[in-house]
């Protein structure tokens, strides 16, 4: 019993701690400065709502846009609820003249998605490596600045934090008993990682490695599990197909944002302008006592 609360403990601790000092770390209200690409996506969160699902400039797939617009219809309904709109068709007006309470509403969803992810982490580390190990992982993964500034923005990222997280934890865990349903939902969750933002294409490779080298253990017999690669593949491609449907209607506007995505990649590289054989021996030297602590107690576990 002991060991069961303790687990609870250490796998929460990190997010509770990562929720606690988050709200210190994200600016809220109406923007200020040069960080007006957030409040264009509100608006084209906004267009899937108002213009039946009519999404502009894909920058990036629509699941964070969709998702996004839920979560405002479910603000909007609210101040119907409360009296403060009388119809949703004057939601629109409301983000007008009240930008940082809608804004803040936005970035509540990707605190929301951050701190999943920082618990889906540590769920992973804890059931595949060791109970330490999830406790370790959590603050690990927050003690990158990155995360807290992902965590408060209106963007893509964090939500894709969190279907990246999710997508890895679901192969671990086909690994770990490799059922047919197990294999589904690996595949589910990779296409949702790829359907909210395209580095999510990367998981593709490592999910047909674990199924390609998996045991099968819902059969009478012990033989690899190849058998489920390709409607693996086909789920993965189905979920993105569903959720980016304006896609496969759109093929070059597809293939044109694709390669800026992978170009900026590329091109933001740490290696890109000048290879350095130290460069992340560097960079960790550069971090707080915090990440260098986690990094060297994970070495030591490994």
């Amino acid at each position: 019993r002991w060991s069961r609360y303790g687990t609870l403990i250490a796998d929460l601790t990190p997010v509770v701690f990562f929720a606690a000092l988050l709200p210190r770390f994200v600016a809220w209200g109406p923007l200020v400065g040069s960080k007006q690409d957030e409040w264009y996506n509100v608006v084209r969160s906004l267009r899937v709502l108002f213009d039946g699902g009519d999404i502009q400039y894909y920058i990036h797939p629509s699941v964070y846009y969709e998702t996004l617009a839920v979560v405002l219809r479910i603000h909007g309904s609210w101040l119907q609820w409360t009296d403060e709109i009388t119809t949703f068709e004057q939601y629109v007006s409301f983000f007008v003249s009240n930008d940082g309470v809608t804004l803040d509403v936005a970035r509540a969803l990707s605190c929301i998605a951050a701190a999943t992810a920082v618990l889906v982490v540590s769920i992973a580390a804890r059931r595949h490596v060791s109970h330490g190990a999830g406790f370790v992982a959590g603050f690990f993964f927050i003690s990158t600045p990155t995360l807290f500034q992902t965590a408060g923005s209106v963007r893509v990222d964090a939500l894709f934090l969190m279907f990246l997280a999710m997508a890895i934890l679901a192969i671990l865990e086909f690994l770990d008993r490799p059922t047919r349903r197990r294999a589904w939902v690996a595949s589910g969750c990779t296409g949702l990682a790829m359907a909210t933002n395209y580095p999510g294409v990367a998981l593709l490779p490592l999910l047909i490695a674990a199924i390609y080298w998996a045991r099968k253990t819902d059969g009478d017999d012990n033989t690899k599990a190849r058998s489920q690669i390709v409607p693996a593949v086909f789920t993965v491609m189905a979920v993105y197909a569903a959720t980016n449907y304006h896609q496969i209607f759109n093929a070059t506007q597809f293939t044109h944002w694709f390669s800026f995505q992978a170009s900026t990649l590329i091109a933001t590289h740490a290696h890109a302008q000048r290879p350095e054989l130290l460069h992340y021996v560097t960079l960790l030297a550069g971090q707080n006592i915090l990440a260098i602590g986690t990094v060297v107690i994970g070495a030591m576990a490994l």
